[in-house]
């Protein structure tokens, strides 16, 4: 029951106040020390990164993704009515009319003028040879007018008449005659054709006449021929009409026997013309598809399938950006039961996409079905609409939120662990680049596989640079982007975390350029392998996954390898990153700085190799980066060149020490002296800014305890004390774990040097105050080592330096020798 009066049922007690009030004391609110742990320079970099990556994997239109010979597992039906061309159809149907298009006739006009003029000249000739019937027989013969007796006869009388009009009417109406009659040359020019017509033309006149090709007569017909001169003959009066019809057959005798000329001759111009014409006004022949038909059955897609998935992807897409409200218009009444037509609107523009929907034979009821069918197909396309419309809000959504999320962890949980403000946006606008062009290579190519080798490369270059805890995360948040940039599934993401893996594996502790191809081989050969797992897996066909997903995969990883080789010298030298080969480079004992340490200091420059043993090995024990504690050990006291003779390493038997004749304050000036030094010399000579940092954090803050002490001894009586404040050098303490671990190996390694007799345990009591005594100072505050790691680095300091300075077996002298022999 007394809890009942607690809050917030009732009033807090003095004792509740009291305890709440001494817990706000011992401890800030959650978002005061967020605050204190939050730097806004990150945070800025990663909310553009999130940002740019969400806008990234919504650019552009997404593609269909599909590939000739690829397996669908199941059948793909269409979404929107739509209609393609049809090609072989088209085609068909333009043959056919090019076939059944008129074939031209132009009508032979010189022969025509050749008859009339023969036929003409028969009449004058009659006239002059009135007297002599033979002559008048023989002179009409030339001029192929055959005569009989009755023929001849008329032909006489004709002569005779003071007026020739009938003979001349007869004449023109015998022409007239042979122009309607359609004989033709049976031409091999003239093409087999389907056409039920034929066009002759008068090119005088400009006339055209269409006839069938059943009326059509052939010169190479003797029948047709005759039938034609009997036709013209028969417009002569009865006694001429015998030799008329002789004399036009006579006429139209071509130059071989049996052969006729043709009053009409084919036109291969005109036919040729009338059949491109015909086959211009065929248009265009489509196949319609509409909603729900199977567009591709369960299987292999092959190339005309892929054709039609292609067209229907992009006109959904299109009707989908175009879809607006759907208004119906003329619904069908009583009076108008076969016109109704469907309009969609957007922004009041009206988007005609069903028009005139027409039965001319349908039942109104039918009718209304129809429409009501187009209608609950508009409102699907509107519902798809409103889905699409979120799709790419949600996708960005979703890459925002697992950047910022998980990108904001480690940069929370392991800021330490990160590379500096030009590094980090190095790797940022390594890994945009890639997946730039990882949406880019899905949007404009059709093989997405080739995006494996823009990620080897980047993983590559992370790994080489920045081969630490927080790097793995980035390789995978980049798997899971890429992915989603090309919209490919879980098995993609396999592929790229096991090439992740392996680079990340193998490029770790990189000390061999030749060693970047090596492991781009062994990550190509994992490609090749879970490509075609995965593809498998799909129930994609071998050929298919190894010619359009596994071969380009694994050429792009193994280039990616030489690429990254190349260019790694310029990445480093333009970002300022150092990488272990870099560190190799500086390790080079024929560096200036180091020959000159080695000429003006070589006490200094043997203490530089013997620290950097024991930072190698004690860096190594705690998996902290050995060859970067090597080469900082190497250049932590370069600044010792200007001024050996004032340490004590370089002052050599029977030198004075120089700093008797100096106060501790300025023995102290100069003995820290050598930090600043030696940092503006490696900046000359272009030392990395890795390796400088050791220069100043290899002493910290340490006091300079021999000149404190003799200070703390000279001071005379009433003076104030001396404060080691004023005899520490400037820092700053060491930030890193490779450079507090140089900082014990220096003071380690000098105690023990001056021991007259370093035996084991010794070197073990040394070792343990002097890591203890820079534990106790602060000196290891600002970096992450853990007391299970100092451990580590004790015992790996002290086997290390028992193996330097070990007993060594005493030889016998000349004397001592001689007295054994004697003896014996």
């Amino acid at each position: 029951m007394a809890s009942l009066t607690m809050w917030p049922f009732g009033k807090r007690t003095a004792r509740e106040k009291e305890i709440r009030r001494s817990k706000a004391e011992r401890r800030l609110p959650w978002y005061q020390r967020l605050y204190e742990r939050v730097h806004p320079q990150p945070f800025v970099l990663l909310l553009f990164c999130a940002v740019t990556v969400a806008v990234i994997v919504n650019a552009g239109h997404d593609v269909l993704g599909l590939r000739v010979g690829q397996r669908v597992p199941r059948p793909i039906t269409s979404r929107i009515t739509f209609r393609l061309e049809d090609q072989a159809r088209t085609q068909v149907m333009r043959m056919r009319a090019r076939d059944n298009a008129e074939d031209y006739y132009a009508l032979e006009t010189s022969l025509l003028q050749d008859i009339r003029g023969r036929l003409a000249r028969a009449l004058p000739l009659a006239r002059q040879n009135a007297d002599n019937p033979d002559k008048l027989r023989a002179d009409a013969a030339e001029i192929k007018v055959l005569l009989d007796d009755d023929g001849l006869a008329e032909m006489l009388r004709l002569g005779k008449q003071p007026d020739a009009t009938v003979y001349e009417r007869s004449v023109e109406r015998a022409l007239q005659t042979l122009q309607r009659e359609p004989l033709v040359k049976a031409d091999e020019q003239a093409p087999r054709r389907t056409g039920i017509f034929a066009i002759l033309v008068d090119p005088e006149q400009s006339t055209e006449r269409k006839v069938s090709i059943n009326e059509l007569l052939f010169a190479n017909k003797q029948e047709d021929v005759a039938g034609v001169a009997a036709a013209a003959a028969n417009k002569f009066p009865e006694p001429l009409r015998l030799s008329m019809n002789n004399s036009l057959l006579a006429m139209l005798q071509g130059d071989e026997e049996g052969r006729h000329k043709a009053l009409y001759i084919y036109d291969p111009p005109a036919s040729r013309k009338a059949a491109r014409e015909a086959e211009d006004r065929v248009p265009i022949q489509y196949k319609e598809y509409p909603v729900r038909h199977t567009l591709a059955d369960a299987g292999l897609i092959d190339d005309q399938e892929l054709a039609i998935l292609k067209e229907e992807h992009e006109r959904y897409r299109r009707v989908l950006s175009r879809l607006g409200r759907p208004l119906l218009h003329n619904l069908p009444i009583a009076d108008q039961p076969d016109s109704c037509s469907v309009t969609l609107f957007e922004d009041g523009d009206p988007v005609a996409v069903f028009e005139d929907l027409r039965e001319s034979q349908a039942s109104p009821d039918r009718n209304v079905l129809a429409i009501f069918e187009k209608v609950q197909e508009l409102e699907s396309f509107q519902a798809a609409r409103r889905l699409a419309r979120w799709e790419p809000w949600a996708r960005g959504l979703v890459a925002f939120l697992v950047v910022f999320g998980l990108s904001g962890y480690i940069i929370l949980i392991h800021e330490k662990l990160l590379l500096g403000t030009r590094q980090r946006f190095a790797i940022v606008l390594t890994l945009l680049i890639v997946l730039v062009l990882a949406r880019a290579i899905y949007l404009h190519t059709s093989q997405v596989y080739l995006v494996m080798g823009l990620y080897t490369f980047a993983i590559a270059l992370l790994a080489i640079t920045s081969g630490r805890g927080p790097t793995y995360a980035v390789g995978g948040l980049l798997a899971l982007m890429v992915a989603l940039a090309t919209r490919e599934g879980i098995g993609f993401v396999f592929i790229l975390v096991a090439v992740a893996l392996i680079l990340f594996a193998g490029l770790r502790d990189l000390r061999n350029r030749g060693r970047i191809i090596a492991v781009g081989a062994v990550a190509a050969l994992v490609v090749l392998g879970t490509t075609l797992l995965v593809g498998t897996i799909e129930g994609q066909t071998l050929t298919f996954i190894l010619w359009n997903r596994a071969l380009w995969a694994t050429l792009t990883v193994l280039a990616a390898a030489f690429i990254v080789e190349g260019i790694l010298p310029g990445i480093e030298r333009l970002f300022g990153i150092t990488t272990n080969l870099t560190l190799l480079e500086w390790c080079d004992p024929n560096k200036p700085l180091m020959r000159m340490l080695a000429a003006e200091s070589p006490g200094t420059y043997n203490h530089s190799l013997l620290v950097s043993t024991l930072a190698d090995a004690a860096a190594v024990a705690i998996g902290a980066n050995g060859l970067l504690a090597r080469a900082g050990a190497y250049y932590h006291d370069i600044g010792k060149i200007n001024k050996p003779e004032y340490f004590v390493e370089n002052q050599g038997l029977g030198m004075v020490n120089r700093h008797e004749r100096l106060s501790p304050a300025m023995s102290h000036l100069i003995i820290i002296g050598h930090v600043k030094d030696g940092v503006e010399m490696a900046r000359a000579y272009g030392v990395p800014a890795s390796l400088r940092a050791f220069i100043p954090e290899h002493h910290g803050t340490c006091v300079v305890e021999y000149f404190y002490h003799a200070a703390s001894k000279a001071r005379k009586p009433g003076d104030p004390e001396v404060s080691d404040t004023q005899f520490r050098y400037p820092g700053p303490k060491p930030q890193a774990r490779e450079s507090a671990i140089v900082m014990m190996c220096d003071a380690v390694e000098g105690a023990v040097r001056a021991m007259p007799e370093p035996t084991p345990n010794r070197i073990e009591d040394t070792v343990n105050r002097i890591v203890q005594k820079r534990l106790a100072d602060g000196q290891f505050d600002e970096c992450d080592l853990t007391f299970r790691e100092l451990a580590v680095i004790r015992s790996s300091l002290v086997k290390s330096l028992n193996s330097i300075y070990h007993g060594r077996i005493k030889y016998p002298s000349d004397e001592e020798e001689a007295e054994v022999r004697s003896a014996s």
